[in-house]
């Protein structure tokens, strides 16, 4: 029997949509600080961050009628991700760098820390 005695991943790739007046910038300053005490938790060294996140950024109107175009192009009949909704223009993004990267404790904290919608890639 295997027994995990390290953290617990989600179960797939995470999307995490922050509605914040923080800049992506200081999104990833804050979630540095997250993942630094979590390994402090944890008894560890740090996590690094482009291990567990892409780096965040702002969801524009041109990404948007860029992923319209894609939908159009493909038949498709709606977005493929919540996060791609024109109610996330202005909001700042944040996705996993791989699947099962994010810690899953680190989500709740992320949820705590930030007003957010986190979204499972699959």
């Amino acid at each position: 029997m295997k027994i995990r005695t390290d953290f617990v991943t989600n179960s797939s790739s995470s999307c995490f949509v922050v509605q914040t007046n923080e800049s992506p910038q200081q999104v990833k300053k804050a979630l540095q600080r997250i993942l630094k005490g979590y390994a402090m938790m944890l008894e560890k060294d740090v996590l690094p961050y482009d291990d567990i996140f892409q780096d965040p950024y702002v969801y524009t109107a041109e990404m948007y009628k860029k992923n319209l175009e894609e939908c159009r192009k493909y038949k498709w009949m709606a977005l493929s991700w919540d996060h791609q909704k024109k109610e996330n223009i202005g909001k700042v993004i944040v996705l996993s760098s791989d699947d099962n990267s994010v810690p899953w404790d680190i989500c709740d904290i992320i949820e705590s820390r930030f007003e957010t919608h986190r979204e499972h890639l699959g």
